[in-house]
């Protein structure tokens, strides 16, 4: 396990850190986040199929799951600063919670930043949860990693504004949530090269002010959140995202469980498959968002 951690740590601080790198095209490094990807095989048993009426997107059925239509599920949202990702950088990522939660997830194609700043991608999420929550009483959790956990914190927070059907429980991974602190951020880091996450957020804003109410989620009530897991890794330069709103959940009455890591990098389980801590923790995961009987959540 030392052994493949330490080769991965290799991968990310050179190949992954130099294909996220800002002086490089958008156009190439989204090329490069899906290229890279293919590297990675869904767990046995899980299958990838259109999302109908959700265009781009995917479901991931775990064995045993014949159809996508019923049922307890997931909606992933991927990460990549707003500005690239997709179903098919994220795929094995959501196929391995897929198979770890016994549960079909949806893994959603958003607009991404600068071609459609905000609000595109967060209606558009918005848009999908009323629809596949539309049928009423289906269970459905959330999940996402980075950008993609700013996402599903402002769509948890939305649903409970509106009355919408609420998540019945949320995962994020090395979430993105703090843009003012994160624009402004030097702290170094492995996987993430100079630059990349304040681009991606000044992309995403618009010309919005980070501070700005419709970004500032954690500076929203966090009261009436579902039980919440959060995993990041003590040295990434967004750790205290995820330090501050454990802390903001926890005091305003939310179930919280931190798995806080040290050696890793930011958002380690899209390598379930390859690094044995990606499944450990998406394991962790889904103690959270499937909880079977006996287990612990």
């Amino acid at each position: 396990m030392a052994l493949r951690r330490l080769l991965a740590r290799g991968l990310v601080r050179t190949l992954v850190r130099r294909d996220l790198a800002p002086s490089r095209s958008l156009a190439a490094r989204r090329r490069a986040v899906d290229r890279a990807a293919r590297l990675l095989r869904l767990p046995r048993g899980v299958r990838s199929m259109p999302a109908a009426g959700f265009p781009g997107s995917e479901w991931l059925l775990p064995a045993g799951v014949a159809t996508a239509d019923s049922g307890p599920a997931i909606l992933y949202l991927h990460g990549g600063g707003f500005v690239l990702g997709s179903p098919r950088s994220h795929r094995s990522v959501a196929a391995h919670l897929a198979a770890a939660c016994a549960r079909p997830v949806l893994l959603l194609d958003y607009p991404l930043a600068p071609e459609q700043a905000f609000p595109a991608a967060p209606d558009t999420v918005l848009e999908a949860w009323e629809r596949v929550t539309a049928a009423g009483g289906r269970p459905i959790a959330l999940a996402g990693d980075s950008a993609g956990g700013w996402l599903a914190l402002r769509l948890a927070l939305q649903a409970g504004a509106m009355g919408l059907p609420a998540p019945t429980a949320m995962a994020l991974f090395s979430p993105l949530l703090d843009l003012g602190r994160a624009s402004a951020s030097t702290a170094p880091d492995l996987m993430l090269p100079p630059g990349f996450v304040a681009a991606g957020i000044r992309a995403f804003a618009g010309g919005l002010p980070p501070a700005d109410p419709r970004l500032d989620l954690l500076g929203q009530s966090l009261a009436g959140l579902p039980p919440l897991f959060i995993a990041y890794d003590a040295d990434e330069m967004l750790a205290p995202d995820s330090r501050r709103l454990a802390e903001a959940a926890a005091a305003a009455g939310v179930r919280v469980r931190v798995a806080a890591e040290s050696g890793l990098w930011h958002a380690w389980p899209l390598l379930a498959g390859l690094l044995p801590e990606a499944g450990a923790t998406l394991r962790q995961a889904a103690a959270v968002l499937a909880p079977r009987r006996g287990a612990v959540s």
